[in-house]
């Protein structure tokens, strides 16, 4: 696989992984643009691919841990107190909350995986339709539902709220990301409280992942491995990592101002276009 395709994935992946645009509905495009370009791409070598797709999975998570950084602090010092049997601090209870949040998306990954095993990422009508159809569900909640919570009101209750909704991101074409803000405006968060929420989730999220393809690579026998695959690795961490880093600061940011809508307009132009190929090829 060639050097500059993996860095272009790699720096697709970074900008659009928190985002609320699906990352895979991007990255769908990106090889279809490959194939037509006639770019040699050898699609026998999982060992490659799996270790390619590791590295994205630390380097986002390195981005979203630092952006992070006060909070993951919080939380950390939360479940130590925990453990010493202080569960009435915010920190602990919050800590826990998110754990709870993030149990149904593992088990339902897991299985996922056992049962699907990627094929419906190659089908890509369902990306191109999820990309529209939750596209809508994100612009529908977040016009529609009142503002009347913040970042501590956050219950039992409403985090398998936030769990249930980010099942449905199994979904190619979902967005993580959007999927689980779209909760949060559902739920009554405000954009800010929602999205932050939502990101903090994607730290369980985005490590269940990459332990997952971990797991899958070890189980593969890297004689065909390409040279300078660990150098071409340590690349795509180090770009996912800085791409996703400044989208979250810049998203964070202007997010009060913009809210979904933008978003959900690029969603549906996506969708359009991935379902358009889709059909025509």
């Amino acid at each position: 696989m060639p050097t500059s395709l993996v860095l272009l994935i790699a720096f697709v992946q970074g900008v659009t992984e928190f985002l609320p645009v699906s990352s895979s509905g991007h990255l769908v495009l990106v090889w279809q643009g490959a194939e037509m370009a006639a770019v040699p791409v050898d699609f026998d070598d999982p060992y490659s691919q799996r270790t390619i797709d590791v590295a994205a999975h630390v380097g986002t998570l390195l981005a979203v841990l630092l952006f992070y950084r006060t909070d993951m602090l919080s939380l950390l010092m939360g479940f130590t107190r925990s453990l010493r049997g202080d569960w009435q601090s915010a920190s602990a209870q919050k800590f826990w909350l998110l754990v709870l949040a993030s149990i149904p998306l593992v088990l339902a990954g897991a299985l996922w995986s056992v049962v699907m095993d990627g094929g419906l990422d190659r089908q890509l009508w369902v990306v191109g339709a999820a990309s529209i159809i939750f596209g809508l569900v994100i612009w529908w909640f977040d016009a529609r539902m009142p503002t009347t919570l913040e970042e501590e009101d956050l219950t039992w209750r409403r985090a398998l709220v936030f769990g249930l909704f980010q099942v449905l991101a199994l979904i190619p074409g979902t967005s993580r990301s959007g999927i689980t803000m779209a909760a949060g405006r559902a739920l009554g968060f405000s954009r800010q409280a929602g999205t932050k929420l939502a990101l903090l989730l994607s730290v369980p999220a985005i490590a269940a992942a990459g332990s997952l393809q971990i797991g899958k690579l070890l189980m593969i026998t890297p004689e065909q491995a390409t040279d300078g695959l660990w150098q071409t690795a340590v690349l795509v961490t180090l770009m996912c990592a800085a791409t996703a880093y400044v989208t979250l600061s810049l998203f964070t940011r202007f997010l009060p101002a913009t809210g979904f809508l933008p978003y959900v307009v690029y969603r549906v132009l996506l969708g359009m276009a991935v379902l358009t190929i889709a059909f025509a090829f």
